[in-house]
């Protein structure tokens, strides 16, 4: 039997979705590793891999409370007061290095586990850069930094967007109303932390090329480029339709987001792209799935279906049910719903961007939209709607066919191969 190596897997709490701390947990193979996860925060009830005893419930007032500490804690380690700028929620900024937990509570929820890596999956603050170093000084292992988003190379945005600050070092950070020096004092430490550790990337492809091209991460030991490939469950068209009680002969476009008045999110492009098209295509429905919000304008010609939260199951069914799913996002590391929509044979519509630069083939399994373009949207809508029967099933079957090739290479097997030749001295 191989060795078994030991992984250590940390994340900010115990989210179930694919390509966080949890799942990887879950996922990961049993033959080949030992495995042990340690979070901060439970989502929904106290678990014994959880550093905090409470459910992470956030209201208005504790975000802004939560803020006001960070805040404070950034005045008194940097001297400068930082305050987001809400207006830019596209940029995500949500790391303050003050606020990291000490090294001593990670030990003693680890516990005697001796990991040979230390996997990184979402963090914020509480898991700095500095706790990362010193986790890996500690026990004296590799670590993995996976590209949850993309905050392993800021200064503390999540996503920088169309910012490219974080290419020179984050410097008057526009996510910052006030204390804007926080950003590049925060990039130097991410640096100073990161560029002495012995790591691997593991990242979607879009990812990895923005770490390929960071001067944050130093030089890691190897990069692995990680394409997933969804579990999910095929419904005909008639029964979904039937199930969202939508009409048999109606050209359907779906949208989606956890919240879809998030500014990140772009779903205004979405829209005022369907209603561009709305006017060319007669009997269009618009299905949209998440937190609905009075923001959205949609004219009265077209069909919408709001959802709400779904169950896995029923959002396949959606996605069953449609000729073609927009994903808007204008800064993303997927999301994952392009992965959904790419397995289940339906066409993305898509900027360049995320996991649609891996998954979206221009004009072969779905359209790449000029950045920030709803008129180019249009355009792939349009595209999809004049695609014959046989042009659609082609589509849908190359689409199937390319996201198994590119996840090909399971990440586990990949970093286990690594691990190996690290310690034969390969690498």
């Amino acid at each position: 039997m191989s060795k078994k190596y030991k992984a250590l897997f940390i994340g900010y709490n115990d989210n179930k979705l694919y390509g966080h701390a949890y799942y990887a947990y879950s996922s990961f193979s049993d033959e080949l590793f030992e495995k042990k996860l340690v979070v901060v925060y439970p989502s929904s009830e106290d678990r014994q891999y959880c550093i905090k005893r409470s459910p992470l419930r956030l209201n208005a007032f504790s975000r802004a409370l939560r803020h006001l500490l960070r805040a404070v804690k950034s005045f008194f380690k940097y001297g400068h007061f930082p305050i987001i700028d809400y207006t830019n929620a596209g940029y995500r900024f949500y790391d303050f290095e003050a606020e990291r937990l000490p090294l001593k509570i990670f030990n003693e929820k680890i516990g005697p586990f001796r990991p040979d890596i230390i996997l990184f999956y979402w963090t914020d603050g509480r898991i700095s850069s500095s706790v990362i170093k010193e986790l890996a000084d500690f026990y004296k292992c590799m670590v993995s930094l996976v590209f949850v988003d993309q905050q392993y190379i800021t200064g503390g945005c999540h996503f920088p967007t169309d910012c490219n600050n974080h290419r020179s070092g984050c410097k008057l950070c526009p996510a910052l109303k006030t204390g804007k020096k926080i950003a590049s004092i925060q990039y130097a430490e991410k640096k100073n932390n990161f560029t002495p550790l012995k790591k691997i990337i593991i990242a979607p492809p879009a990812d990895l090329q923005m770490a390929k091209e960071s001067d944050l991460l130093g030089a890691p030991i190897a990069y692995v480029n990680w394409v997933l490939n969804p579990d999910v469950h095929f419904y005909s068209r008639v029964e979904s339709r039937m199930f969202l009680k939508i009409p048999k002969d109606s050209f359907v476009v779906m949208i989606g987001a956890a919240s879809l008045s998030d500014k990140r999110k772009g779903i205004k492009y979405a829209i005022d792209a369907i209603n561009l098209v709305s006017d060319k295509i007669n009997n269009v429905t618009l299905i949209c799935v998440g937190n609905s919000t009075n923001q959205i304008s949609i004219n009265n010609n077209i069909n919408v279906v709001y959802t709400g939260w779904l169950s896995r199951n029923d959002l396949f069914k959606a996605f069953c049910a449609s000729d073609c799913f927009i994903s808007s996002s204008l800064a993303d590391s997927g999301p994952i719903m392009v992965n959904y929509a790419v397995a289940l044979g339906v066409p993305v519509i898509s900027f360049n961007i995320g996991t649609a630069v891996a998954l979206v083939e221009h004009k072969k399994t779905g359209y790449i939209a000029k950045y920030r373009d709803y008129e180019d949207i249009a355009n792939g809508i349009c595209f999809i709607y004049n695609l014959s029967g046989k042009e659609k099933e082609e589509f849908s079957g190359r689409a199937k066919e390319l996201i198994k090739n590119k996840s090909s290479v399971r990440v586990d097997e990949e970093l286990y191969r690594i691990l190996q030749e690290s310690e034969d001295g390969i690498i």
